[in-house]
């Protein structure tokens, strides 16, 4: 069995979402369940992943906007980094 530290080519041979269906990591309102609960459900899958790291290693390398990767919102990603923006421009 390979492990996670094998080539970066391979983390996806082994990432638990493979089992999962793929819309789960990209939650929409309006679906019939909360999209805090679609949230929580996506990372509860991306906790019990051995490849986590490189899956938002990568999310972020590439510049992802949408979806859960690693066990990480994406839009959440980017309201921390527009708040960041913002505090630098009060300095």
């Amino acid at each position: 069995m390979r492990s996670a530290s094998d080539d970066a080519g391979t983390w996806r041979d082994i990432a638990v979402c493979t089992q999962v269906h793929p819309d789960l990591f990209f939650p929409v309102k309006g679906d019939g369940t909360s999209r805090r609960e679609d949230l929580r459900a996506a990372q509860a899958v991306c906790a019990g992943c051995p490849v986590w790291r490189q899956c938002l290693s990568e999310a972020l390398a590439v510049g992802e906007r949408w979806g859960v990767w690693g066990g990480v919102n994406m839009e959440a990603i980017r309201t921390a980094q527009r708040r960041q923006r913002v505090k630098a421009l009060l300095r």
